[in-house]
């Protein structure tokens, strides 16, 4: 059972600073982390013995609304969300997820190739998903293990890349993001939940384009690297897609891992789970969605077929000081407990062998 220790409030300022942009409004937290938030932003800061990390999820208020399930919702759309090692001096930016395709793999090799509409692959459908008409306090919680984590949803439509689109809204595809952040190890992991899409054919595949941009301020002698299946490849040399079986993809400088994107979380589709997916790494398809400046790549992630809904939650962020890759807490507490179980029944079993060599067999009667 999770309980509460600290909860930040952003709804309420958003409406009584709405024109305060940039101004730090509050700050909650203790010694070892805390939270900042303006009307458009909040940065979650911590120190731990893993790191001195730093995260910001900020967005736009565009002052404009929309008409929703009978609500008048205002528009804001995602600016960045950046993972900052202080101390190390490197930062790992994502806009997640930015795209959804459907399309058909024509050479049956399990993602959407780079050359989409010419064959083999060929696109079915295409969706921004850059629109966001809910989005929920941030509330900071302790996990079962005792460990710190920051929730907070944020829910978009996704918007078919056609002219003359005219509502209802409400026929659209929408993608809520559950963010689940462990300030003390620099770890986010994501729900992503896509509801309400129609699929327009029935071999078709479905991809979701997560961007992503690495920097260092190891300007001078470091070379920076995507590690993937086996092979690293240098970041500013790759310039097509790159299959990848293996769900752990690492961000390194001088070869010493620095961030990483983890897609090996659970997959449910149309109320199926556990199913596989395959990833991609290359260059971003649209730079009109990546307009903050700087080298960014996209991370493609190609599920089967979709009729309705999907549900995945990859896990990603940085590195700890000893350069290792943080696991995912609940894999820790997972794991406690099967070792516990493990103990237990080996002294069970213990117990057992010296109970039938102590004490001669007996039998009782009853009259």
């Amino acid at each position: 059972m999770k309980s509460s220790f600290v909860v930040a409030f952003i709804g309420v300022f958003i409406l009584v600073a709405q024109s305060l942009t940039g101004l730090i409004l509050g700050q909650q937290g203790d010694g070892n982390f805390w939270i900042s938030y303006t009307d458009s932003s909040f940065t979650i800061e911590s120190v731990s013995p893993y790191g001195n990390f730093s995260f910001l999820f900020e967005w736009e208020n565009t002052g404009t609304y929309i008409e929703y399930n009978d609500t008048s919702r205002e528009i804001r759309e995602l600016k960045r969300m950046v993972f900052t090692d202080k101390v190390m001096g490197y930062a790992i930016e994502y806009w997640v997820p930015i795209m959804l395709y459907e399309y058909v793999d024509g050479n049956g090799n399990g993602i959407l190739d780079d050359n989409i509409n010419i064959e083999p692959d060929s696109l079915v459908s295409g969706y921004k998903i850059v629109t966001n008409i809910d989005m929920t306090n941030i509330t900071a919680i302790e996990g079962q293990g005792g460990e710190k984590i920051c929730e907070w949803t944020f829910t978009q439509i996704a918007w078919p890349m056609k002219s003359n689109i005219q509502p209802p809204w409400e026929i659209f595809p929408v993608v809520t993001e559950t963010f689940h952040y462990y300030p003390m190890v620099g770890l986010l992991k994501m729900d992503i939940n896509v509801r309400n899409f129609k699929s327009e054919n029935a071999l078709s595949r479905i991809y979701l384009s997560y961007g992503v941009r690495f920097t260092s301020s190891e300007k001078e002698n470091s070379t920076t690297t995507v590690a993937f299946d086996g092979q690293e490849i240098p970041y500013n040399e790759i310039n097509q897609s790159y299959p990848t079986n293996s769900t752990l993809i690492k961000f390194k400088v001088n070869d010493i891992v620095k961030a990483f994107f983890d897609f090996g979380g659970n997959v449910t589709i149309d109320d199926e789970s556990n199913i596989q997916i395959s990833g991609s790494v290359g260059p971003t398809r649209s730079t009109y969605y990546y307009q903050t400046g700087g080298l960014w790549l996209e991370i493609g992630l190609n599920y089967p077929h979709v009729n309705q809904t999907l549900t995945h939650d990859p896990y990603l962020g940085l590195s700890r000081n000893d350069n290792t890759i943080p696991e995912f807490p609940q894999t820790q507490i997972l794991a406690l407990f099967a070792l516990t179980a493990l103990i237990a029944t080996a002294l069970l079993k213990m117990k057992r062998k010296l109970s039938f060599r102590c004490f001669p067999k007996f039998s009782v009667s009853h009259r």
